[in-house]
This record gives structure tokens, sequence and C-alpha cells, in this order.
């Protein structure tokens, strides 16, 4: 088996990210998976980032996204029964660069700062707190609204009164 960091996959994801959620949550079980203890599993999962992503609009404006958004940090998240597992990607090919969180899931906590994102390429932020007292603001998008604003850390992010 090749290495997974030289893998002909990252090059093929430099040129065409994947954008179906079924392919990013099995990329991030793939990513993950080496960090499991035996007998643990993943039970829910989604993908942050340090900051909202931009979009840029004509050559110039895809430029200049492209730039800004190469600064931003992206975090393949999992939580465990027992665990709560961040790794960090490439931006553009998803290529794992390694484990930046292994926290215990009793004490960790995430809580809403904005509003909820809605649609794919829709940020919103939320604040983790670690069993240590450590802080993170991360963003999140609407292809993963369901899994941070419903079932995240087993926590739970309530929806606004009258929305599933």
């Amino acid at each position: 088996m090749t290495d997974q960091a030289s893998s002909p996959r990252y090059i093929f994801r430099a040129i065409i990210p994947p954008f179906r959620k079924s392919t990013i949550v099995r990329d991030i079980h793939r990513v993950i998976a080496p960090h499991l203890e035996p007998g643990e599993n993943i039970e829910i999962c989604a993908v942050f980032y340090s900051g909202s992503l931009t979009m840029g609009y004509g050559l110039i404006g895809a430029f200049r996204a492209v730039q800004r958004n190469r600064g931003v940090h992206v975090y393949y998240t999992a939580v465990t029964g027992g665990r709560v597992l961040m790794a960090e990607v490439s931006w553009r090919a998803q290529r794992p660069r390694g484990l930046v969180l292994d926290d215990p899931r009793a004490g960790a906590s995430l809580r809403r700062l904005t509003n909820p994102a809605r649609a794919r390429h829709v940020y919103a932020a939320v604040e983790y707190r670690g069993p240590s007292g450590q802080q993170r603001k991360l963003w999140y998008d609407g292809l993963f609204k369901q899994e941070v604003g419903h079932q995240f850390l087993g926590l739970g992010i309530p929806e606004p009164d009258g929305e599933n």
C-alpha cells in the first residue's frame, strides 16, 4: 500500500476537490481511522475551518479568494464514544497533515457564535472548548448543518424555535 500522503488521489484532488458529502465523510473516516483505539468507532464527523472561506467572482476575484483561502486551516473532526479528534488537512487537496486535537469527550463543549449555516458556502461560527479550557473559534458550512446543529459532541446546538 502506498503512503497516504503521496497517493495519486491527492494529485487529482488538487485539480478537482471532493464536493459530495458522502465523499468527504469517507475521507474523514480514512484520515481519522489510524488514530482510533481498538474497538473505538466514529459516531459523528464534520469539517471545520479556522475562518470562513471566500468565494471569488471573475478572474481577479477568484485569484484573491484563492490567496485568502490558502491561510485558512481545514480540520476533519470526529467524535467517538470517549474522544474528540481533529486532524488538519491541506485546504485544496485535503492531504492529511496530522492530528491537532485529541481531547476526552467529557468536558468538551460546542457553543454557537453566529446564526446556523443554512446552505453550502454559507458559513457559521462555533466555539469549541476543550476539557483543559482551551478555546477555538471554528467555522462550518451548511453541508454539515445537520451534524453540527443537532448532533455534534452529543450536546447539540439547539436550532431557533420552530426549525428542525
